[in-house]
Formats: C-alpha cells, sequence, structure tokens
C-alpha cells in the first residue's frame, strides 16, 4: 500500500502544491497592480484596511473559479484513491 501512495496519493498533493506555486494573482493595492503568490494574497486577508482584504478575497475567488476543474480533479483522484485503500483493506465502514 506503501508503494502505491508514492504514484497516487503523494503524486496528487506534489501536484496541488505545484499548482499553488505556479499561479500568479493580479491584485490592485493602493491604485498600484501588483503580482502576488497565493500565500501572500491570503496574508492581504488579514490587511488593516477593508479594501485590500476585499480585493485580495475578490481575486482569489476569480483563481479558484478559474481553477475549479484542475482543484475538483485532484480531490476527486485523493478521494478515490482514499476509497480503494479502504476497499484493499476490507473496510466497509470509513469510521472502522
Amino acid at each position: 500500500m506503501s508503494n502505491l501512495m508514492v504514484d497516487g496519493y503523494h503524486a496528487w498533493g506534489q501536484f496541488y502544491n505545484s499548482l499553488i506555486s505556479s499561479i500568479k494573482v493580479n491584485i490592485l493595492i493602493n491604485g498600484e497592480n501588483n503580482e502576488l503568490s497565493v500565500g501572500q494574497t491570503i496574508n492581504l486577508r488579514s490587511h488593516p484596511d477593508e479594501s485590500v482584504r476585499m480585493e485580495s478575497h475578490k481575486a482569489l475567488e476569480e483563481i479558484w473559479t478559474e481553477k475549479e476543474d484542475l482543484f475538483a480533479k485532484i480531490l476527486n483522484h485523493i478521494a478515490g484513491f482514499r476509497l480503494q485503500v479502504y476497499k484493499k483493506r476490507g473496510l466497509k465502514n470509513v469510521l472502522e
């Protein structure tokens, strides 16, 4: 099972991390256009200026919507891998 995780669960996690790190978010702050990473944009959600917080939220929502098919595929594959592991282990109830 551990060997399968390399090309299954872990591979999809690495793909997700690569996708997130490749995304650049364009955000307007104080009239100036900035190209930020997802992490930098998330950090702006705690900015003291409400307009900056709103702008960062709006920019992130646009990115998530734009990439929603990729995120859905990642989550579905991770969940599918988990379900196959349960099946191979003979678990009929996920709470076991």
